[in-house]
């Protein structure tokens, strides 16, 4: 039950989970130089979220969605 995109962290940056009424569930700070951003997704229900990077400036970098089973 955990989310893993992999690739080096070029800034920092900020995964936020929506659900689909864009209700934020789930907010995770990661830093410069790591290789592997993992979010616990454990306690969420199932359901299709949304995620959403953002970098220091509030600049979206990266939307997805997932399904939790």
């Amino acid at each position: 039950n955990i989310i893993t995109f992999e690739g080096v962290v070029t800034e920092n940056l900020t995964v936020s989970i929506y659900t689909v009424d864009g209700r934020m569930v789930k907010k995770e700070q990661f830093t410069l130089g790591t290789n592997k951003l993992s979010c616990d997704v454990i306690n969420l229900n199932p359901g299709i979220y949304f995620v959403a990077f953002t970098n220091a400036e509030s600049r979206q970098i990266f939307t997805g969605k997932f399904i939790k089973y």
